[in-house]
């Protein structure tokens, strides 16, 4: 399972390590999936809104 830490971490990093972690996500939620794909492209603001709506606030 992923984190909120991890995902913070992979925003603030490089948009290669977004995607990855995007990739990395399961595929049994694809609504999570489709909003990291959306947030990571939408700029590190909102991948980090992202990651604290998905996975909590820390």
């Amino acid at each position: 399972m992923r984190n909120v830490f991890e995902c913070l971490k992979a925003c603030n990093a490089s948009i290669e390590e977004a995607e990855d972690f995007c990739r990395s996500l399961p595929d049994d939620n694809k609504k999570r999936k489709a909003l990291c794909w959306s947030a990571i492209y939408a700029g590190k603001a909102a991948c980090q809104v992202f990651c604290r709506a998905e996975f909590g606030r820390h």
